[in-house]
């Protein structure tokens, strides 16, 4: 397996991000040649190992990622570059559409002309909307402009793929949670529900929960959680995978649907806090619930989760508290 990724060179796209660093780091872990190119707009250039290739460049520019993949010979690329607050997309969506699509046409043009054998895309469960028990082959029905533009780069790379015979692995990912032990390797959006709720927590005030009246059991949107790590892994063995379709598309799911409500729950447990959560209107940028089926080309491949919810929450509450404790001194 590992020769199937060893013997490709591969860019990351976005490879500072939270994301995208745990992933460069398990295809470094298998002797893996990688590049990574990124605008550190959300990425942290403290994320990387010292020993990789960094390039600091604008995703949406074709010239410069052709560039790069010349320079480095890469024959794979892994695509994680993208703005990704949902909310946000709502107030400001062409700085969304400018961004998420513009660095997939880039990277479809590049396709053209060049030694790129695989490309694996970064896409969302947010295609989707509100859904319940969802597959590959569900109705996408995106409600937010950040989940149109996955949509839209999902199609713009399918046809670029198909057109220049390279293969392409559309992973839709579901509410990425938990870190490794690596340098700021815990998420630290201002809109996701664990740095969201962390800050309020020791600041002593109440965490917000989106919808207290909403139609499921506990009045909160239904989410499917999977550990940043479980994630990393997957696209691992997605790209040691033998299939030779043009376009292979896969959920990266725990398959369990969990509210909200019970999130924050958790890391009020496990953080010792007895502040209380508030309700307040739900988003409309926020699905009342969308959650997966186990996805059986990844079965098939041999991954399943390996993260508890209790073990995610825990290690990106020990790692966001120090990092905060550690920015206070």
């Amino acid at each position: 397996m590992t020769l199937l990724l060893t013997n490709k060179r591969w860019l990351f796209v976005g490879g500072a991000g939270y994301i995208g660093s745990h992933v460069l780091r398990e295809f470094l872990n298998v002797g893996a040649t990688c590049v990574v190119l990124d605008n550190l707009v959300t990425g942290k250039l403290e994320r990387l190992p010292n020993s990789v290739v960094f390039v600091k460049g604008d995703a949406t520019d074709q010239a410069t990622i052709s560039r790069v993949c010349v320079e480095f010979e890469i024959t794979g690329i892994v695509h994680l570059a993208a703005y990704m607050q949902a909310r946000e997309s709502m107030i400001n969506p062409i700085k969304y559409w400018s961004n998420n699509l513009g660095t997939s046409l880039a990277l479809a043009r590049v396709l053209e002309n060049s030694d790129i054998k695989q490309i694996i895309f970064s896409s969302s469960c947010s295609v989707y909307g509100n859904a319940q028990n969802v597959t590959e082959e569900s109705v996408l029905n995106p409600i937010s402009p950040y989940a149109m533009t996955k949509v839209a780069s999902e199609q713009v790379l399918s046809q670029s793929a198909t057109t220049n015979q390279v293969q392409l692995i559309i992973l839709r990912y579901f509410n990425v949670i938990g870190c490794g032990g690596f340098s700021k390797s815990f998420d630290h959006g201002d809109q996701t529900i664990l740095p969201s709720t962390a800050r309020k927590i020791l600041a002593g005030q109440p965490p917000i929960i989106f919808g207290g009246d909403l139609p499921t059991p506990d009045g909160s949107a239904l989410r499917d959680y999977l550990d940043v790590r479980d994630l990393a892994r997957a696209h691992l063995v997605a790209a040691c995978s033998q299939n030779r379709e043009d376009v292979v598309t896969m959920n990266v799911t725990s398959g369990q649907a969990v509210s909200v409500k019970n999130i924050i729950d958790l890391l009020l447990e496990i953080s010792g806090s007895n502040v209380l959560p508030l309700f307040t209107p739900a988003n409309e940028a926020d699905p009342n619930e969308v959650w997966a089926k186990e996805s059986p080309g990844l079965k098939t491949l041999g991954w399943e989760p390996r993260y508890s919810l209790h073990e995610s929450i825990q290690s990106f509450w020990e790692a966001f508290r120090k990092s905060e404790q550690h920015t206070a001194n």
